[in-house]
């Protein structure tokens, strides 16, 4: 199972690193983190978007948007729609007028 590392932690790591004090390796086996990409990760969002880069995303279906559960139910009640419409026409067709 993955750690979660707090947003304070992963600050402390990346400023160690970038200070030039400890390589990759040597952060790792220090502070116990599972491997030298995850801090490699860190020090790169940490670059590009700095502390913002370093919060913990949610990675959970539970987090889509109202909006994107919306458009699929949408979605899915208009394919409903269109086979029961096809499903109607089909079975008055079948049937015999008087």
């Amino acid at each position: 199972m993955a750690k979660n590392y707090t947003k304070d932690f992963k600050l402390k790591v990346v400023k160690i690193y970038l200070k030039g004090k400890m390589g990759y390796r040597t952060i790792k086996r220090r502070f116990d983190i599972g491997s030298t990409s995850t801090i490699r990760n860190w020090v790169k969002n940490y670059r590009l978007n700095g502390e913002k880069g370093l919060e913990n995303k949610m990675r959970t279906r539970k987090n889509k948007s109202k909006k994107d559960s919306s458009e699929e139910e949408i979605l899915r009640l208009k394919a409903e729609n269109d086979y029961l419409k096809k499903l109607l026409n089909i079975e008055s067709r079948d049937i015999p007028k008087l």
